[in-house]
């Protein structure tokens, strides 16, 4: 069941990067200076001339991860045919900041699905402890409103079956959504007082399944 793929032969002599007055030769200078560097360069300019083509306004960089896109970025603009004109702003948001505004967890009471989706992406990211847990700490429930549902709900043992059972009660999704409320208005206001909430405004974000997006 083996497949053989014919790749393009690798070219003999690959170019060498220019030698810089600072450059020096500690190993994860010339890792980042030859590898890293140029690819970083090489999205951030295509990154800016989308940006210019689109006519967005601000570059919103999320963080923490695309902190280093903002600073190549800032390093680039000075380069006039690169040059987008849009404002570049970095966006203090972490996951345990936005996941009180999933889709999901806010149509559990309405969408019979919400809670099996809720349940499968808890699934694909590995975590410690109980899935019970995982919905606690991923969504960032308070852990005083979790026990006393579950002992309720005698739910002790925080498997699957125990945050099904929690996710299909009432009274806990009420509590649920009155726990989030002040949440996703502290958010919203952030995200309007920092104009991200427009149409000429695009987030810019490395990140995995599990994070921010």
């Amino acid at each position: 069941a083996v497949r053989r793929v014919h790749r393009p032969a690798k070219p003999k002599i690959l170019p060498e990067a220019p030698e810089t007055p600072d450059a020096g030769h500690a190993p994860a200078f010339v890792v980042g200076y030859r590898t890293l560097g140029p690819v970083l360069v090489a999205f951030v300019r295509l990154l800016l001339l989308t940006a210019q083509r689109n006519g967005t306004q601000l570059l919103a960089f999320v963080s923490r991860d695309a902190e280093l896109l903002l600073r190549v970025a800032q390093t680039i603009v000075g380069e006039q045919p690169y040059a987008s004109g849009a404002e570049f702003k970095y966006l203090h948001l972490s996951r345990r900041v936005v996941t009180c505004a999933s889709s999901d967890l806010r149509s559990l009471e309405n969408h019979p699905d919400a809670a099996e989706r809720l349940i499968a992406g808890l699934r694909s990211i590995r975590a410690m402890g109980s899935l019970m847990e995982s919905f606690q700490n991923y969504y960032n429930v308070p852990a005083e409103l979790i026990s006393r549902h579950a002992e309720r709900l005698n739910a002790r043992t925080g498997d699957e079956s125990d945050l099904r059972r929690l996710l299909s009660d009432s009274a806990a999704m009420h509590d649920l959504s009155e726990a989030f409320a002040p949440m996703r208005e502290r958010l919203c206001r952030y995200l309007l007082q920092e104009n991200i909430l427009s149409e000429h405004t695009a987030l810019v974000d490395i990140g995995w399944r599990g994070s921010i997006q």
